[in-house]
């Protein structure tokens, strides 16, 4: 406890068997005539509604409240054990001596109940009792920031000797000068050792902030966490200080800055000390606190301010580090060579728990990944550009060894077919960003923050409207920097993110796979993961399939050896061709279906009208039924079709219809 007043001397020499001892069933507080030392009684936890005692035994038991109850009241009794009051008649003021401060109370017999504040124990009631030299100092135990059903009750009576108490008043004020002047030595020759320090002690990574304002590095041995909404983040230093970067207009930042300085002065000046302080950085330090480092950077369109309470002093150059290094730049190189790097040094980069690649009951956690890889080896995907460019991401989720095998890292990966091998990975980038991995939509809030920074709408606090769901909106033209480029990987950085790239040739095609993160350890583990994933094995393509590679938007496979295709997207209509590409039927359908009872297709047009045709194209049947299908019972050479005037049979032989076969 802070301890700021020194007791007068006449404190002591006035207290003793002079005082003269009032009768409590006799005297009252507008009486007193001379000065009245008090004790304080025992603590009690007390009900506020019924003041009835509550069974702090059994309180002591709560999983919330319980270690709160005990912390109290054995703080309460170990104070006001040494503690003790003082009541001045001519100023009609009650002096508190608690944990060497003095707390005043003025009595006002028109106002029974008295507030204040005790030092180490927050706001106070004094009870002041009717009659007798008594009163009762209520704590009340705040939950949430407001008082709750409980409280803690000390009576204060009159005694006639309380010099055990002043003599440990005065040595708790002692003792806290001395350990004051002790801090101080300390914190000076601390300050001299770090007035310069401003510099990294690592490699560091990098970061770009949200809004796309401006790159922040950070040491390797740290973790990044983005605030988005706070155009900012957090930086997670080894030793588990926290550094606050937060992305502000100028008039916020500066009162931010004016508040924390405000905060600073207020405090005595034998219990703060100021290390550094300039327009742009100002690091303090008060009596038992941490060290508060203070940053900040003006950009055109945004000040950063950077944040940080520290236990460890050699960390201050680290947060200055951090504030220097804000500026509107690319991301840089990464702190590790991605080719020789091994898992488990990422894994501890990243201050991750030792894991598995998914849950302990999956025993083939890559299979879904691995039939994905299989499934665009098919020929109706190699056809499709959809399929080949956009297949659905292969998910790999990390958990823990040890602890609940929770969930710890998901590590998305796209995989996409081409024909041939290229000369680099690297090289598919430009392809790979204009056909679907980074489709504006993936990026239109980041892109819409940005723009309403870039506007003026954040300097002029204009509220920020989100882009509407169909609204379009350009990507901007970032321009990649690699830092690995070979046949088989790539690793660089596009804009905000890092990229991590890989080639496998399989035959005739090669199996492209793409990730990107935030974070350059993070997308780099997600693709040393994919990894683990089996390749399938190479594949001779069909030269009807290498002449049709990607031609489609869409493709399915359908009957025997032919496929339906789209041919603009995203027009739902398909057409029907063979397996060498020639078209079979020319006309756009909404649906397809092969019969293989009757080896005939059926198709829906745009009418909802449903006509009939044989595997050459051949149209039997105009689009003009409700539907036209197969029956078990109607054999290898009749349909049924509906119309609205009933059910017919179609006899496929004759290419007429026919009575009911089964009647």
């Amino acid at each position: 406890m802070v301890l700021r007043l020194i007791i007068p001397l006449f404190a002591v020499t006035s207290i003793g068997l002079a005082f003269f001892f009032y009768r409590m069933d006799e005297k009252g507080w507008a009486t007193v005539e001379q000065r009245q030392s008090l004790a304080f009684g025992d603590v009690t936890l007390c009900v506020v509604e019924t003041g009835a005692a509550a069974d702090l035994d059994e309180l002591r038991g709560d999983p919330l409240l319980g270690h709160l109850f005990v912390t109290v009241d054995e703080m309460l009794r170990t104070e006001t054990a040494r503690g003790y009051g003082m009541f001045d008649p001519d100023s009609k003021q009650l002096t508190l001596f608690v944990a060497g401060e003095a707390t005043r109370v003025l009595y006002d017999p028109e106002v029974p109940v008295a507030s204040v504040s005790l030092p180490g124990a927050g706001p106070i009631e004094v009870h002041w009792a009717e009659r007798g030299l008594r009163a009762d100092v209520v704590v009340p135990v705040i939950l949430s920031g407001a008082p709750s059903e409980w409280a803690f009750q000390m009576p204060l009576m009159a005694a006639a000797d309380v010099g055990d108490m002043v003599a440990a008043q005065e040595k708790i004020i002692t003792d806290a000068l001395a350990a004051k002047t002790d801090w101080r030595e300390r914190m000076t020759a601390l300050a001299e050792e770090h007035a310069d320090d401003r510099e990294f002690k690592t490699d560091t990574n990098d970061v770009w902030l949200s809004g796309w304002q401006a790159t922040l590095s950070y040491p390797e041995d740290a973790r990044f966490s983005p605030i988005d909404d706070a155009f900012g983040g957090r930086v997670h230093l080894a030793d588990d200080q926290i550094v606050n970067i937060g992305g502000y207009r100028t008039d916020v930042a500066d009162k931010k800055n004016a508040e924390f300085r405000a905060i600073f002065e207020a405090f005595p000046e034998d219990e703060k000390l100021l290390v550094r302080d300039t327009d742009h950085l100002l690091i303090a330090v008060r009596y038992d606190r941490r060290v508060s480092v203070i940053a900040r950077v003006d950009l055109e369109n945004i000040t950063y301010v950077v944040s940080a309470a520290l236990s460890n002093w050699d960390d201050i150059g680290v947060v200055v580090a951090i504030a220097d290094s804000i500026s509107q730049r690319p991301l840089g190189a990464p702190s590790f060579d991605p080719l020789t790097i091994t898992r488990e040094e990422m894994r501890i980069a990243m201050g991750l728990p030792p894991f598995k690649i998914g849950p302990e009951y999956d025993l083939d956690p890559t299979s879904s990944a691995r039939s994905d890889l299989e499934t665009m080896l098919r020929p109706e995907y190699l056809i499709s550009s959809d399929s080949t460019w956009s297949n659905p991401e292969s998910t790999l989720w990390l958990h823990r060894i040890d602890g609940d095998g929770d969930s710890i890292l998901m590590a998305e990966i796209e995989c996409f077919t081409l024909l041939g091998t290229p000369e680099s990975a690297a090289a598919i980038h430009d392809s790979y960003i204009a056909r679907t991995a980074f489709d504006p939509k993936l990026m239109k809030h980041e892109i819409r923050l940005m723009n309403y920074i870039n506007d003026g709408g954040f300097a002029s606090n204009a509220p920020f409207q989100p882009y509407g769901e169909f609204e379009t909106i350009e990507t901007p033209d970032f321009a990649p920097e690699w830092f690995v480029d070979t046949p088989s990987y790539a690793f660089g950085a596009y804009g905000p993110y890092y990229v991590a790239y890989r080639v496998d040739q399989l035959g005739d095609v090669s199996i492209f796979c793409a990730t990107h993160d935030h974070d350059s350890f993070t997308a780099w583990m997600k693709m040393d993961l994919h990894g683990d994933v089996e390749r399938p094995a190479p594949v001779a393509l069909d030269p009807d399939i290498k002449a049709q590679f990607a031609a489609y938007p869409a493709a399915r496979a359908f009957g025997p050896g032919y496929y339906t295709v789209e041919r603009e997207y995203p027009d739902p209509m398909s057409y029907l061709i063979a397996g060498d590409g020639t078209l079979l039927i020319s006309k756009a359908l909404n649906w397809w279906k092969w019969h293989e009872q009757t080896q005939t297709i059926t198709a829906e047009d745009a009418d909802d009208k449903v006509g009939l045709y044989l595997v050459d194209g051949t149209k039997i049947l105009p689009h003009a039924y409700e539907d036209i299908d197969t029956w078990p019972n109607l054999g290898p050479t009749v349909m049924w079709v509906r119309e609205e005037g009933g059910d017919l049979f179609y006899d496929l032989n004759d290419r007429a219809f026919v009575p009911d076969p089964t009647q």
